[in-house]
């Protein structure tokens, strides 16, 4: 199945297998060739008949899910690749509309539109339920999201996690927050928890040092809101001193994290949130998930959708806002039947 998926390595051993009886058949769509950077070769599709002279070709054209409308716009596209299994693909359903192509400057110009249409709709009389958006990867979602929350539009996230639940998403934000406000007692646990050696345990001690470390501050720059609170990090690290000799690796790792976020020069979102990716963050990523790669797109992701926000307070409340909106909808919110659906193609 996926025939044109397949690699070189991996059409060989099927090759190998059929070599005596030729009794071998395969399914795939050259149409939907899209793997060449995983090395998958449109050749072995494109030349089965080939290696198999006398193959019986079955051309699969009947569509049971689009409109003729949308078969249409595919055909068009299809009929321009220079090599290809000549189809026409046909739909059972009735003609609706005419599909629409819209062109933006970025996504978060896209997610208004997406947005304000459905909205239209709604007025118009459509349920919200009837309403859904698709995307191609789950970190394209992260622009509508933050928009949908901004207008109340209430949605349900198929097949995954919604783009500010996800854990390293609250990663990142909790050292942004840290960086932003050392008082916040919940992000530095988080931060604290992931590295290695540090427990609970451990990570209480590190809070207890940086609230007497904010108490010897002056106490008018610890009052005054229009100053951003920062810590020495030579008398940071000294806090690691309390923790096990493992305990201090760990500490050592946020220690590297730390002095890149001190390091960027403007100190805007999106600088920091780079500084985190090329940390030892992006190694603890590694060795923790299998899907990482997925993790540090989703992470490239928040970087250029916070190049919209030079503030970083004011980007902070944004996800904060994501964030309790979530947790409102989680909590019972908003009724099944009044939410549009948002889902990866592959989902749908």
């Amino acid at each position: 199945d996926e025939y044109q998926d397949t690699n070189h390595i991996q059409a060989s051993i099927v090759n190998l297998m059929a070599s005596k009886h030729k009794n071998i058949l395969v399914v795939g769509d050259d149409a939907q060739s899209i793997y060449s950077f995983r090395a998958a070769d449109i050749q072995n599709i494109l030349d089965f008949e080939k290696h198999y002279p006398g193959a019986k070709v079955f051309r699969l054209e009947m569509n049971y899910r689009s409109t003729p409308d949308i078969l249409q716009v595919a055909n068009d596209i299809i009929s321009n690749n220079k090599s290809q299994y000549k189809k026409e693909l046909q739909s059972l359903r009735d003609r609706l509309m005419k599909p629409e192509v819209h062109a933006f400057t970025d996504p978060t110009e896209e997610a208004a539109f997406i947005a304000g249409t459905i909205l239209e709709l709604r007025d118009e009389g459509i349920a919200l339920s009837h309403i859904a958006v698709l995307f191609r990867a789950a970190f394209h979602s992260q622009a509508l999201e933050l928009e949908l929350t901004k207008r109340d539009i209430p949605y349900e996230y198929r097949g995954g996690v919604r783009f500010f639940e996800r854990s390293h998403v609250k990663d990142v934000l909790a050292y942004l927050r840290i960086w932003h406000n050392p008082e916040d007692v919940v992000a530095w646990s988080r931060v604290l928890n992931m590295q290695v050696g540090i427990g609970p345990a451990g990570a209480s001690q590190i809070v207890e040092g940086v609230k007497q470390l904010l108490a010897s501050m002056p106490a008018h720059l610890v009052e005054d809101e229009a100053v951003k609170i920062t810590i020495p990090e030579e008398e940071l690290s000294r806090l690691g001193a309390v923790l096990s000799a493992r305990g201090q690796v760990g500490w050592n790792d946020f220690l590297q994290i730390w002095h890149l976020l001190e390091r960027a020069e403007n100190k805007t979102p999106t600088e920091l949130i780079e500084a985190i990716l090329n940390s030892k963050y992006a190694e603890y990523l590694e060795n923790e998930y299998p899907d990482y790669r997925d993790r540090l797109q989703d992470l490239e992701q928040l970087a250029r959708f916070s190049q919209k926000q030079s503030d970083l307070q004011q980007f902070l409340a944004d996800a904060s806002l994501q964030e309790s909106f979530n947790a409102r909808q989680a909590r019972g919110g908003s009724d099944d039947k009044e939410q549009i659906i948002l889902s990866t193609i592959h989902q749908a």
